[in-house]
């Protein structure tokens, strides 16, 4: 099957063209903005060739090809006719869906994930300090023990 014929069967799946608000892609996945998840037909999605997932996440159903094909499985439906946006804008359509705890825990998640490594760092450092600390405290103790023999 070539890719457009794939392309045709991932947009029939997604419940048409009407059933799309915007398309973008990422370095591996397609991600589809779509109007009613409903009309979304997963089993057929996941079983066409070259499709290696897809799953439905903060308001995209994102289909994962792997790199290099979502580039040509993105240009294929976009020929196809299916609108397109930026993972900006689409990020920012997300943001707008859900009850007000999904869109606090999503702000929240913003805010702090980004600092994550930067926690994970500084407690590495105060691992190795702590363990120079002990190391240094045990050699002083091993040569006063030592010197006094």
């Amino acid at each position: 099957m070539n890719n457009q014929e794939i392309a045709k069967k991932v947009i029939d799946a997604l419940g048409g063209r009407e059933n799309v608000n915007s398309v973008a892609h990422c370095a591996t996945r397609l991600r589809v903005m779509v109007k009613d998840e409903g009309k979304i037909n997963k089993e057929v999605i996941e079983n066409l060739e070259k499709v290696q997932g897809a799953f439905f996440n903060s308001g995209q159903y994102q289909i994962i090809f792997g790199t290099g094909t979502v580039n040509k499985m993105y240009d294929e439906v976009v020929a196809l006719g299916l609108p397109t946006s930026s993972k900006d804008d689409m990020k920012a359509e997300a943001a707008k869906q859900g009850n007000w705890f999904q869109r606090a825990i999503r702000t929240f998640g913003d805010v702090f994930v980004p600092i994550i490594p930067v926690i994970v760092a500084t407690g590495l450092f105060m691992g190795v300090r702590g363990l120079s600390t002990l190391l240094k405290c045990h050699f002083q103790v091993t040569l006063q023990l030592t010197h006094k023999s």
